[in-house]
């Protein structure tokens, strides 16, 4: 059971920070690629690596920075937004989870003593 909540965590992790972070990183290269061909738009509103591809290409140095830029600043807000998902989840445990000092429900029982000296029935040899 652990192991299956942790990997669809896992996945659900990387779903919401990979798509939080390509959003950001296509409105962050936009503005950069204002006044270039269709297809260079297209391929450079992907990914910054191709981005990077293209503006080697048709020689344009300054895309490929933009590029660069927008996509550090999309992994600095795609971190900060996982981290605040981590966070709220850190205190909905904290809230909903029993306290380990919190009170009990009364002492632990006894072991019954008698029972731990008498030896069992042995197997016949």
């Amino acid at each position: 059971m652990t192991n299956t909540v942790r990997q669809t965590g896992s996945v659900i992790g990387i779903a919401v920070g990979g798509t939080i972070t390509s959003i950001v990183y296509r409105r962050a290269v936009e503005p950069s690629l204002e006044g270039a061909p269709a297809a260079v738009r297209e391929q450079a509103a992907v990914s910054a690596e191709q981005a990077r591809h293209v503006a080697a290409t048709t020689h344009q140095p300054a895309l490929a920075r933009a590029a660069d830029d927008a996509f550090i600043h999309a992994m600095h807000v795609g971190a900060g937004w996982i981290a605040a998902i981590a966070l709220l989840g850190a205190v909905v445990l904290l809230i909903t989870l029993p306290s380990a000092t919190g009170p009990t429900s009364g002492p632990a029982p006894e072991p019954d003593r008698e029972e731990a000296r008498t030896p069992g029935p042995r197997a016949a040899a």
